[in-house]
């Protein structure tokens, strides 16, 4: 079955926008996380077991990776596609 151009063009600008969209949500969780660690967690982080305190390290590095990816995307939309992998963390 063909496909004809229009609708190819129609499914990325969809495509597209759902990424912009997964984006903004990725951008508000992740304020959620900063601001949590910063007032909740990391006050505490001395109180808590050696497990916890490199769990809570390992996420605070994913943090930061995650938010290279984002900036990643704003300043160079053809990546926009990183918010797919993104997405799984």
């Amino acid at each position: 079955m063909v496909q004809s151009e229009e609708y190819i063009a129609k499914q990325k600008a969809i495509a597209k926008s759902r990424l912009v969209i997964a984006r903004k949500w990725v951008l508000i969780v992740l304020t959620y996380y900063v601001a949590r660690a910063a007032f909740i967690i990391f006050p505490l982080f001395n109180e808590e077991t050696t497990r916890q305190q490199v769990f809570e390290i390992i996420q605070f590095f994913m943090g930061i990776c995650i938010s290279c990816a984002i900036g990643l995307t704003f300043y160079n939309p053809s990546r926009l596609e990183l918010i797919k992998y993104v997405l799984f963390f």
